[in-house]
């Protein structure tokens, strides 16, 4: 199964048809690491997926859509990621300076979120290496990107790895503070083919 950190395309006719949207950027949020119900970021994705169907080009939305409380008598947040055959779902939940992400299920266990499989410490550190049971992260200073003509600066690099029996995910996050996820080259096994996708942000709402 494809990861989370997620994903969401919209329909081929938005790249392959004759209308081409223009990138719009909108103020940025007042959160380190944005999080508020209604929030939205469009990616272009390119997947590369070691499938004969060869490299696929969409568009990908990720949503905010929605808090729940769940088993612990917490509010967990309910990100969205739409792809062509499905839609994931993932809970986040910021508890002071940490950021914890755990796959949607209808019934969660009340030790879920004591041990996410995703765990990120914000603010973020420069040269700062984080490990956990399954995964370790290193935080290095982005060089300035360019995406959709938009030049992003002071950002980060976080480099991640979690490996398990028949698993191992390898991704770069580039992590721009009050904006999200700019930019992710993931390359992902999970008992199968192996799973390369590269998103570039091309526009965000945030509230």
């Amino acid at each position: 199964m494809k990861s989370n950190f997620h994903i969401i395309q919209l329909f081929f006719a938005f790249l392959f048809g004759c209308h081409k949207e223009e990138v719009r950027i909108n103020t940025q949020a007042s959160e380190y690491f944005p999080s508020k119900v209604g929030n939205r970021w469009e990616y272009l994705v390119t997947d590369s997926t070691g499938t004969a169907e060869g490299v696929k080009k969409y568009l990908l939305q990720v949503n905010i859509i929605g808090s729940k409380k769940v088993v612990d008598g917490k509010e967990a947040q309910i990100w969205t990621y739409n792809y062509p055959e499905r839609v994931d779902k993932v809970f986040v939940r910021i508890e002071n300076d940490t950021v914890k992400i755990i796959d949607w299920a209808p019934y969660i266990d009340p030790k879920a979120f004591n041990f996410p499989k995703t765990i990120y410490l914000i603010p973020f550190t420069e040269n700062k290496m984080y490990n956990g049971n399954l995964y370790n992260y290193r935080v290095t200073k982005a060089d300035t990107l360019k995406i959709s003509n938009i030049s992003y600066f002071n950002s980060f690099l976080v480099s991640y790895h979690y490996g398990g029996p028949n698993i191992h995910y390898n991704d770069k996050i580039y992590f721009k503070p009050n904006i999200g996820v700019i930019k992710l080259d993931m390359v992902h096994f999970d008992s199968g083919p192996i799973d390369h996708q590269t998103w570039e942000l091309k526009s965000y709402t945030l509230k």
